[in-house]
Order: structure tokens, then sequence, then C-alpha cells
């Protein structure tokens, strides 16, 4: 009797530990996650209206969610993995090349957008002889209509505004800075949509490869639910902001919401066999992980902080209300993704 009750026992105990229908049905709980996140940004007009207090809001809760995912989770994991593959390849003295590996992504960052702003200038602002030719047209149209071009230098409530608009129709470059804008918001959305993927590819694969302990992967499948719709919001945001057309938009966000799935299946295939305490899977990883922290860090930093946080962006909100809604918005975001690194 003792027997088959520990035979039973260890039956139940056995099916507990079948994760496989779990992680099957994580795969598409995962996708609609992404796509729910990710897509309405899209639709949103709001976000690209930096007066707005809404849309101000919801961009500041998207840099703290960036913010979070950069420092919280991604770099986290890849100290951890180095801290691994020193275990296996001792170094003396010790050294974590976690660091190292940040300054990587946040310097081919900087690269990058030393390469956009030099290629943006070249196609979008015009050649010498254009733009004397457009200088002169635009002459003789101040000659011809001074009048009605002293009234918006006098205008108080927007004198500031008005001058620089003012500055640049003389010098004809108003399409062509906003031109650069965009073309530089559009570089900084794909490397951020290239961060966001190699961190759910990777993130994927743990999940599928837990084929032993159900309560952790139901924890983690929960955990990376959430983490995959407050990063689409993220990313939507972003892709709003670029300007992209909404069959672009919709392609970049379907890249993003397939790749943790997709790393979810990878994991399962691999589970029996991989070891993901080997050398390579420690270096592969770590690597993988702080060069994506580099980069998320980067993009945190110095291009949705700096600019939705400069004293002139914040001067464009009239509340003192809004403003410190901003603020609010920013740590709420940052603190719900910073909670969520506890599980995924």
């Amino acid at each position: 009797m003792s027997d088959h009750a520990g035979h039973a026992h260890g039956n139940a105990e056995g099916a507990d530990d079948d994760t496989l229908g779990l992680r099957i049905g994580a795969v598409f709980v995962v996708l609609a996650a992404g796509i729910i996140g990710g897509i309405p940004p899209l639709y949103l007009e709001a976000f690209k209206d930096m007066s707005h207090p809404v849309a101000r809001m919801l961009r500041a809760a998207a840099a703290g969610i960036v913010m979070s995912l950069g420092f919280v989770h991604v770099l986290p994991h890849g100290v951890e993995e180095f801290g691994i593959l020193a275990i296996h390849v001792p170094l003396k003295p010790y050294y974590n090349p976690a660091g190292p590996a940040v300054i990587f992504g946040i310097l081919m960052m900087m690269i990058i957008e030393g390469l956009a702003h030099s290629h943006g200038h070249e196609d979008v602002l015009p050649s010498p002889g254009k733009g004397a030719k457009d200088d002169s047209s635009d002459d003789d149209a101040v000659q011809a209509g001074k009048g009605t071009e002293a009234e918006p230098r006098t205008d108080v409530e927007h004198q500031g505004h008005k001058h620089v608009e003012v500055c640049l129709h003389e010098h004809g470059h108003v399409g062509n800075v906003n031109a650069f804008g965009t073309f530089k918001q559009k570089t900084m959305a794909h490397m951020f949509e290239f961060g966001c993927v190699v961190h759910s590819v990777i993130i994927g694969i743990l999940l599928g490869i837990l084929n032993k302990d159900y309560p952790q992967a139901r924890n983690m499948l929960i955990a990376l639910t959430f983490h995959q719709w407050l990063e689409g919001i993220g990313l939507g945001a972003m892709i709003s902001v670029a300007n992209f057309g909404l069959l672009k938009g919709w392609l970049l966000i379907g890249l993003y919401s397939v790749t943790a799935p997709v790393g979810i299946a990878i994991g399962i295939g691999i589970a029996e066999g991989y070891d993901s305490q080997s050398t390579a899977a420690s270096a592969t990883q770590g690597t993988l992980n702080c060069v994506s922290a580099g980069i998320l860090i980067y993009m945190g930093l110095a291009q949705m902080v700096a600019n939705d946080f400069a004293p002139e962006s914040m001067a464009l909100l009239k509340s003192r209300w809004a403003k410190g809604g901003c603020y609010v918005a920013f740590f709420v975001a940052a603190g719900c993704m910073s909670f969520l690194a506890i599980w995924a």
C-alpha cells in the first residue's frame, strides 16, 4: 500500500515538473502581449505633441521603462553571466568584463548617431548653390512682405519659438531641420528595436529551457508577459515619435513581438541538451546582454530623458501638475518594470 502511494506521489510530482504545455502556451501569450503593448501608440497622434500633458506623461513612462530595462533587467543578467564565466575561465586578478561591454554598446550608439548626423545633413540640407538661390528667393519674399513679417516677431507669448521659426525660415531650412530630426529619430528607433530584440530572444530561451520546475516557469511567464507589454509600449512610443508609416510601424512591432516567442521555441527545442552554465553560453549571453544594456542606457539617458525632461522641453507644459505628472509617470513606470525584474 505504501509502495502504491509512493508511486502515485511520484507521478503527481512528475506531472508538476512537466512544463511543456505551459511553455507552448507561453509562445502565444507573450506574442499577444508584445502586440497589445506596441500597436496602440502607433495610432496615438498625441505622442507627437510635445505640449500635450497626457502625451508627455506617456513618453515619460516610456523613458522609465527603457531606463529600468537597461539598468535593472539586462545589465544584471550580463554581469551574472560573466560571473559564471569567471568560474570556468579563472582570471587572476579577478576581472568582470561587463563594464567594458556596456561601454562598447554606448560607444557603438555614439558612432551610429554621429554617422546618422553626417548622413542626415548630407541628405536633407541643400547644396551651397541651391541654398543661395533659396536665400535670394526668401530675401525677395521678405522685401515684398515686411509688414506681415513683423507681427510674429512681436508676439510675446510665443516669442522664443516664433523667433526660431522666423530665423529658420529666412535661411530656408525649416523643412530640412524637421527632416533631419525625423531621420535621427528613425535611426534611434531602429537601435532601440535592436536592443529589445536581442534581450527578448535571450529571455525567451531562458523560459523555454525550464522543463523541470513548473512554479518557476509559471512565475517567469507571468513576469515576461508584463515585461513584453511594457517594453512594447516604450518601443511603440519611440516608433510613433519617429514618424514611421503605419505599415513600417506594424512590421517593427511585429518583429519585436515574435522574438521572445521564437526564443521560447528555441529553448523548447534545445532544453534537453542545453547547458546554460557552459563557457560558450555564458560568454555569448553575457556579451549580448551587456552590449544591449549599453544601447538601452544610452537611448534612455541621451535621447529620451535628455529630450523630454530638458528645461526648454518642460517649459512647453503650462501646468505644474503636468510637469509633476511627468516625473511621477517616469518613476512609476520604472518602478513597475524594476519590480518585474524579480522574476524576469
